[in-house]
C-alpha cells in the first residue's frame, strides 16, 4: 500500500508529465507514466517509496533509459547523464531534484 502510495504522490508533484520529454498525461491518471528510482529499486531497499528517489517518466523514456543503462546500473550518476543527453523538456526543477538526492 505504501509503494503506490508513494507512486501516486510522485506522479501528483511532477504534475502528471515526464520530467524528460515532457509527455504529458491530461487525465491525470498513471497510463502511459512509469515512476522510475534515482537509486535503484533493487540494491537501495530504504529509498524504495521516498518520494526524493523518484521521478516521473514515460513509457518511453523510462525503456530509453533502461535499454541505455540496465537494470543493475541505476544511480543518480547514470540518470544525472540521461537527463542531460535526452531532456527535451525545459524543467528546471529536476535539477532540484537530483540535488536532494
Amino acid at each position: 500500500p505504501e509503494y503506490r502510495k508513494m507512486k501516486k504522490r510522485v506522479r501528483e508533484r511532477d504534475n502528471f508529465t515526464c520530467q524528460c520529454c515532457g509527455y504529458r498525461n491530461t487525465e491525470k491518471v498513471n497510463h502511459g507514466l512509469e515512476v522510475h528510482h534515482i537509486y535503484g529499486y533493487k540494491d537501495h531497499l530504504d529509498y524504495r517509496t521516498e518520494d526524493s528517489n523518484c521521478v516521473t517518466l514515460c513509457n518511453d523514456c523510462h525503456k530509453k533509459y533502461h535499454s541505455i543503462y540496465g537494470k543493475n546500473n541505476v544511480t543518480p550518476i547514470t540518470f544525472s547523464t540521461f537527463i542531460r543527453d535526452y531532456n527535451t523538456y525545459a524543467n528546471k526543477d529536476i535539477q532540484t531534484t537530483l540535488d536532494s538526492i
